[in-house]
């Protein structure tokens, strides 16, 4: 306390200043109105600025948890959903078989490493073998198709993205039906190539191009793009089609990993195939 007293006594005439100050200020509030709503419009404009700031950080760690919160819903929608299930029409069958047999298993991950700008792109997910993920299976975005697995640790895995110069992916025209594979040429991120489309057939810009389902790693109906370019090839009888992608891959946060229950007894009966 003696320390306090000494401390404030030393420093009188800085405390008598302030309180001067603080008396002066007061008086000229008091006694003009202007004055007074000056100071009432800066306390809010302070005040309202601190709040502002205090909500958008608020908001960001709230929204970063509603994002990961809707992820994990649309996980369970997915992995419930009527494409994931395979059709098996029995005459008969018993209490324990129903018409539809799970096909496709849905989880979520995110992002923690991406690139757009190589030849042969890559992306890295936080999820790995203990949870169940394995090589070959297909990972997708909201906005559409993103890539396939490639190697997996235990917490983690590497996907080859679509962006990469060896993806090939079974693709279908959405209006016409017609069947075709997209491919990167290695130019522009926001674009791929429909290749294999015959040039008699019925092709036009704005036409939707989803998988095809041919694939034993994507289930059909996962959307690619649209097309926004249609010339015949002079070397072939077949189209030259660029498709805009759905997907931003700049900015890809959260994907689904989709396994297909039937992958191996599917991969076995096309090996005897060759």
């Amino acid at each position: 306390m003696q320390n306090l007293i000494n401390f404030i006594w030393r420093n009188n005439y800085f405390f008598l200043f302030g309180i001067l100050q603080f008396f002066s200020l007061w008086l000229v509030v008091d006694n003009s109105i202007f004055q007074r709503t000056a100071l009432v419009n800066s306390s809010n404009t302070v005040s309202g600025s601190f709040l502002s700031i205090y909500n958008g950080v608020e908001k960001y760690f709230y929204l970063r948890h509603n994002n990961e919160s809707l992820v994990a819903q649309n996980t369970k929608l997915l992995s419930e959903n009527k494409s994931a299930y395979i059709a098996t029409d029995k005459a008969e069958y018993s209490s324990n078989d129903s018409l539809y047999r799970h096909q496709f298993t849905y989880a979520n991950a995110k992002v923690i490493s991406n690139s757009v700008t190589k030849q042969n792109n890559y992306l890295i997910l936080d999820k790995g073998s203990k949870m169940g993920i394995q090589k070959e299976m297909a990972v997708i975005s909201p906005s559409g198709i993103i890539g396939i697995v490639k190697d997996v640790s235990p917490n983690f895995c590497s996907v080859i993205s679509l962006l990469h110069q060896e993806t090939r992916v079974n693709a279908k025209l959405t209006r016409t039906g017609f069947i075709g594979t997209v491919l990167w040429d290695g130019l522009d991120y926001r674009y791929v190539k429909l290749i294999d489309i015959p040039c008699h057939l019925n092709v036009r810009f704005g036409d939707t191009v989803i998988t095809s389902g041919y694939s034993t790693i994507f289930p059909e109906g996962i959307k690619i793009g649209t097309v926004t370019v249609v010339n015949p090839n002079k070397n072939d009888n077949f189209y030259n089609i660029t498709v805009k992608l759905f997907n931003d891959f700049n900015r890809v946060d959260y994907v689904y990993i989709i396994k297909n229950e039937f992958k191996s007894e599917l991969d076995t009966l096309k090996s005897h195939l060759k």
